[in-house]
């Protein structure tokens, strides 16, 4: 029986199929070591493999973390709170930032023109802040410093709810929201290395992400029983400020290493 497709599914459709190729590409394609990296040379090879291998000794040289202990460890335990407040947060107004545009009394059509400008500002603010968090080799004041942004943000845009200046404060937030990721996911392979990093990393990964449930589902409520979005934006900033909280209890000292030498990162084995 032949059935005609919504508008709305299509879009789905159109959205899954490149996703659905990128993740066979990744597949067959992406490596898991240095040595298999076909599209290095073999200084370069060898150069990444030196390098990771000596800033895990140097990390493990001032605390090993099992792979076990990388589920209670203290530090891992306040990355995770951090990065719950950031995904709740992210999360909660993604999902209702359409709904939020369209009681400026624009079109379907013009809503969703509008609701690109947060998140176009978004993406060019993830690879600003990850570029100015390398210039400076700073990780932790940067990610304190967006969270704020983003606390700041969205606590506008409860102010100014249905008005375009609430479109001011979602872009903000969103610059914040967005320009997390680059300093908060540095912070784990600072203490975690080897099978550690790959347990700590998806534990953090793993219950950050259950904000992706409570952030829209906390804001839908309270839509529903107040009738506007003001006081569930307040809520979203509150988590942000959380998350900002959390960061200023996080001591990371970056491995020493000698003059000039520039550390890769550390990856699970």
């Amino acid at each position: 029986m032949d059935r005609a497709y919504h508008g709305w599914q299509w879009m789905f459709i159109a959205e899954a199929i490149p996703t659905v190729i990128v993740g066979f590409v990744f597949f067959f394609f992406v490596t898991d070591r240095p040595h298999q990296a076909h599209w290095l040379n073999d200084d370069e090879r060898s150069w990444l493999a030196t390098t990771l291998d000596e800033e895990r000794k140097l990390i493990e040289g001032k605390r090993k973390v099992s792979l076990w202990q990388s589920f209670y460890e203290p530090k891992v335990l306040i990355l995770t709170l951090n990065y719950f407040g950031i995904v709740t947060a992210s999360l909660g107004l993604l999902l209702f930032l359409p709904q939020m545009v369209k009681q400026l009394g624009l079109t379907t059509m013009e809503v969703g023109w509008v609701s690109m400008i947060p998140y176009l500002f978004g993406a060019l603010s993830m690879v600003t802040w990850g570029w100015i968090s390398d210039r400076i080799g700073e990780r932790r004041w940067n990610l304190f410093a967006a969270c704020i942004v983003a606390a700041v943000g969205l606590a506008f845009a409860g102010m100014t709810i249905g008005t375009p200046w609430a479109v001011v404060g979602m872009t903000l937030a969103t610059i914040g929201l967005y320009g997390t990721k680059g300093p908060f996911w540095t912070l784990p392979s600072m203490i975690l290395t080897g099978s550690a990093a790959a347990s700590g990393i998806a534990w953090i990964n793993g219950l950050g992400n259950l904000g992706g449930f409570f952030g829209p589902t906390a804001v839908g409520w309270i839509k529903t029983l107040t009738g506007s979005y003001e006081s569930g934006l307040y809520l979203l900033a509150g988590l942000a400020v959380m998350s900002a909280v959390t960061t200023l209890w996080l001591n990371f000292e970056r491995p020493v290493t000698q003059p000039g030498q520039e550390l890769a990162g550390v990856p699970a084995e």
